[in-house]
C-alpha cells in the first residue's frame, strides 16, 4: 500500500484543474478593459480632450451690443441717440491653426494616458492572478497531501496495532495532518482576499467567485534583450507620452512669439437718432498692441516660460526613457534566472524529491527505516514542490511587470 502513496504526478509536472469553470487571463483582461472604473474614466477623458480642439481653434463669441446715449434726467424715449452693434474679436489665423495643433497633441496625450492606465490596470490584474493561482494550486496540493497523510496515519496505526511500529508514528502523522488542515484554511481565506482584489479590478461584487484560473503550460521566454528596449521605446504610452510633451512644448513656443502679432477687433453698428429721425450705419475697428512698452514685457515673459517647458519636457523624457530602460534590462536578468531555477525544480529537483519519498516509504514497509523518516522525506517533497510552484508564480509576476514596462500586453506570444 505504502508504494501507491505518492502525491499524484500531473500535481508536481504541471496544474491540476478541479471539476469546476477554470478562467483564463485573457478572459479577465478583456473584462476589465471593458469595466474598470479607472479604465472607463480615462476613455471619457479622451472624449474631453478631443472636444476641445474645434473649441480652441475657432473664433470667440461674437458680441451684440445695444446702447441708448445722452438721456436727460434718464429718461428712455429722451435718448437723443440709439445704437446696435455686432462686435468680433480676430486672432491672427497663425494662433488659431496654433491653438488646434496643441490641442490636438493635447487629446493624443490623453489617448496615451488611457492606454498607459489600462496597461497599469493589467498589470495590476496579471500579478493577483498569479497570486490567486499560486494559491488555487497549494490548495490542490494539500488536499492531495491531506488524502496521502491519511493513510500514513492509517498504516502508522496499523503497524501499531500489531506491534511493528511506535504509537509515536502514529502521533506524528495526525500532528502532520492537523497542520495540513490549519494550512488549507489559511490558503481559502487568502484565496477570498485575492479574489476581491481581481473583482475590484473587473467591477464585479466583490464576494463573486472568480473560478479556476490556469497558466499557459510553457513557460519558455525567447525574447531578446534588444528587442525588449526596441518594443518599450515604440510601444510604451509613457514613453510616446513624454515624447509628445516635446512637440506640444515647441507649439507652445511658437505660440507665445505670435503674441507679439496683434489681433484685429471688427464691428458693425446702426445708428439712430431719435429725436431728428436720422439714422446710417458704422464700422468699428481696432488692433491689439502686445508690443506697447507697458505690456511687451509680458509677452516677453511667455516667451521665456514656453522656452523653459520646452527644455523641461526634454529632459524628463530623457529620464523617463533611461528608467523604462532600465527597468525592462533589469526585469529581463531577473526573468531568465527564474527561468533556468524553475527548469531546475521540473526536471531534476522535485522528480528527485518524488523518487526519494517512493524508496523511503518502500524501505519502511519492510522495515528498513521509521516512520519518521518516510515523514521527513514527505516534507523534502512538499517544500520542494511549494518553491517549484513559488518559482513559477514569480515568473509570471514579472512577465507581468516585464509587459508593464514595454507597455505590450502580449508578450506570452514570444513564448516557445
Amino acid at each position: 500500500l505504502l508504494l501507491g502513496l505518492i502525491i499524484p504526478l500531473n500535481l508536481l509536472q504541471g496544474q491540476s484543474i478541479p471539476a469546476v469553470d477554470s478562467v483564463s487571463y485573457m478572459q479577465l483582461a478583456d473584462e476589465a478593459i471593458e469595466r474598470n472604473p479607472d479604465i472607463q474614466a480615462a476613455v471619457y477623458q479622451m472624449s474631453v480632450a478631443g472636444a476641445r480642439v474645434s473649441q480652441v481653434s475657432s473664433l470667440d463669441h461674437p458680441e451684440f451690443t445695444y446702447m441708448r446715449e445722452e438721456m436727460p434726467q434718464f429718461r428712455w424715449n429722451g435718448a437723443m441717440m440709439e445704437r446696435v452693434g455686432l462686435m468680433q474679436r480676430i486672432r491672427f489665423p497663425s494662433k488659431l491653426s496654433t491653438a488646434g495643433d496643441i490641442a490636438e497633441i493635447q487629446a493624443e496625450h490623453a489617448h496615451h494616458i488611457h492606454l498607459e492606465k489600462a496597461n497599469e490596470v493589467l498589470g495590476e490584474l496579471k500579478r493577483n492572478f498569479t497570486d490567486l493561482w499560486y494559491i488555487q494550486q497549494s490548495i490542490l496540493f494539500n488536499k492531495e497531501n491531506a488524502n496521502l497523510l491519511h493513510q500514513f496515519a492509517t498504516i502508522a496505526q496499523t503497524k501499531y496495532s500489531v506491534g511493528q511500529a511506535s504509537q509515536s508514528d502514529a502521533l506524528t502523522a495526525q500532528i502532520a495532518l492537523a497542520e495540513i488542515e490549519n494550512e488549507l484554511i489559511a490558503l481559502h481565506e487568502r484565496e477570498r482576499g485575492v479574489e476581491a482584489k481581481i473583482n475590484s479590478i473587473r467591477n464585479r461584487p466583490l464576494d463573486q467567485p472568480v473560478g479556476f484560473v490556469v497558466l499557459p503550460e510553457s513557460v519558455s521566454f525567447s525574447i531578446s534583450l534588444n528587442k525588449l528596449e526596441r518594443l518599450a521605446l515604440d510601444t510604451r504610452p509613457m514613453i510616446i507620452h513624454d515624447s509628445l510633451t516635446i512637440i506640444e512644448s515647441r507649439e507652445m513656443v511658437s505660440l507665445a512669439n505670435a503674441e507679439y502679432i496683434p489681433d484685429m477687433r471688427v464691428g458693425l453698428e446702426y445708428k439712430r437718432f431719435p429725436q431728428s429721425g436720422v439714422a446710417g450705419w458704422g464700422i468699428v475697428a481696432g488692433i491689439s498692441l502686445p508690443f506697447a512698452p507697458w505690456t511687451i514685457g509680458k509677452t516677453t515673459a511667455a516667451v521665456e516660460e514656453a522656452e523653459a517647458g520646452l527644455k523641461r519636457s526634454e529632459v524628463l523624457y530623457t529620464g523617463s526613457k533611461n528608467r523604462i530602460l532600465s527597468t525592462v534590462r533589469g526585469l529581463y536578468y531577473e526573468l531568465r534566472a527564474e527561468q533556468e531555477r524553475l527548469r531546475s525544480y521540473q526536471s531534476d529537483i522535485v522528480p528527485q524529491a518524488m523518487q526519494a519519498l517512493k524508496a523511503t516509504t518502500a524501505e519502511y514497509r519492510t522495515g528498513k527505516n521509521s516512520f519518521l523518516t518516510v515523514i521527513d522525506a514527505y516534507r523534502t517533497l512538499v517544500s520542494v514542490y511549494m518553491s517549484s510552484i513559488s518559482s513559477r508564480m514569480r515568473f509570471e509576476q514579472k512577465m507581468a511587470d516585464l509587459e508593464v514596462a514595454v507597455g505590450l500586453q502580449d508578450l506570452d506570444s514570444f513564448r516557445k
